[in-house]
């Protein structure tokens, strides 16, 4: 279970964010120390492992519809030569791997790869189709060789997890010295966040169980040893889609992120997909003031994502 004291600081003095529930069960929780927002109360293993079902992952393993897809596969070959560009071939870990696309193209670089999920579900697409080899359960209690990953990738993944801090401290025990991590996150402190509050697309609650600000994150990074090289915080595939979901959940009475359902290819009770007319009829406005809002953020160091480069 989440710690009673707050991961990024220690303190033990928490207060309700806001009078808002998720799922009718879960609400958010501030430390009152340095700022830092947990999600409450927090599901145990179980539970958490049982959020990543075939939904998640969507149909047949294919998360979104078919164009999105195709940029999906570009994306994560981009962001696989930007993780191991100036570093000769080694061994890489992504923690909460899902289907596997970014070690599937680390390995066509010549790398070494091991994915981390937290059930046999969530890991099949990887493992079977894939032939990725993939360990099952949370991240720190693995059976991992001390001092023999060269990289350990945690995007969009942190979030997720339960014990931050231990988590980050067994990174540390089995990255070899100069190995690198890299952690992206939904963003606290981004302007997308403080403007759009409990309706934030990348909120996700229960699935997101510490909301981190950069601050939060490179505090809980250098405390286990790390130093924090590169900040990056703009992302074209997650900052602008954050900025157009969040003011959509703000203005229309659809379901909240209904629009990022429907590219989700998610369908309802009776097996139909559902379009949110209303949201694809906005989108010729809110699509360039989002990617504007994004990239105004960014430049200001408040992007709706960030993702931290650190060196063991």
């Amino acid at each position: 279970m989440i710690s009673p004291t707050c991961p990024a600081c220690g303190g033990a003095a928490f207060l309700p964010v806001s009078e808002a529930t998720f799922r009718g069960t879960y609400h958010l929780e501030r430390c009152a120390g340095c700022g830092h927002v947990e999600t409450r109360p927090s599901p145990d293993w179980h539970e958490l492992a049982a959020l990543y079902g075939p939904d998640y992952y969507g149909p047949e393993h294919k998360r979104f519809r078919a164009p999105f897809e195709t940029a999906t596969a570009l994306v994560h070959r981009r962001r696989a030569r930007r993780i191991v560009r100036g570093r000769a071939p080694g061994v890489a870990i992504d923690v909460g791997c899902g289907r596997g696309l970014l070690l599937d193209e680390l390995r066509r670089l010549g790398w070494k790869v091991i994915g981390t999920e937290l059930s046999d579900e969530a890991a099949e697409y990887a493992r079977d189709a894939l032939g990725i080899p993939v360990l099952i359960g949370e991240f720190q209690r693995l059976e991992i060789a001390p001092a023999s990953v060269d990289v350990v990738v945690m995007w969009q993944t942190f979030e997720h997890m339960r014990d931050p801090n231990a988590v980050l401290a067994r990174v540390h025990e089995v990255l070899r010295p100069g190995g690198v991590v890299v952690v992206s996150v939904p963003n606290l402190e981004s302007w997308q966040a403080r403007f759009t509050g409990t309706r934030w697309h990348h909120l996700d609650v229960p699935r997101h169980l510490h909301h981190y600000g950069e601050s939060a994150l490179r505090r809980m990074l250098e405390h286990h040893g790390f130093r924090v090289g590169r900040a990056e915080h703009f992302n074209l595939e997650q900052n602008p889609f954050g900025w157009l979901q969040s003011l959509l959940n703000m203005w229309l009475r659809a379901p909240s992120d209904s629009l990022f359902r429907w590219l989700k290819n998610d369908r309802n009770e009776n097996g139909r997909r559902q379009v949110p007319l209303s949201s694809l009829g906005l989108l010729p406005v809110l699509a360039p003031v989002s990617l504007g809002l994004a990239a105004v953020e960014s430049l200001a160091r408040r992007g709706g994502t960030i993702a931290l480069w650190a060196m063991k």
